[in-house]
């Protein structure tokens, strides 16, 4: 992702999307446009009808870039909402910035 310091930042965020795309698609669960913070938490956000895997996926556009970052989710049982990242410890930040592993 490019831009400024003192450049908006837009967050796309979905509860299951899975493609590696960055288009900005119909269906996503919160947006966010014009943001000068790097972080974001939406505590129960993403809430799931039934047991499953679901793939949580956050966009983040700034300047003329874009990135994202999914996460899967498994849901035990219904109704079952998602917390704000991955993990408690975690933030939608820390995913975005994560550095990638190497695939050997």
């Amino acid at each position: 992702m490019t831009g400024a310091p003192n450049e908006t930042i837009n967050y796309t965020f979905y509860c299951n999307r899975s493609d590696a795309g960055t288009d900005i698609r119909p269906g996503w669960n919160q947006k966010y446009d014009g943001l000068l913070r790097t972080q974001v938490r939406l505590p129960g956000l993403c809430k799931y009808p039934s047991a499953g895997t679901y793939t949580a996926k956050v966009i983040a556009e700034q300047g003329n870039g874009a990135v994202e970052k999914r996460v899967q989710v498994t849901v035990a049982g219904a109704q079952v909402a998602a917390s704000r990242s991955p993990s408690p410890q975690t933030t939608w930040r820390a995913v975005l910035c994560r550095p990638r592993r190497r695939r050997e």
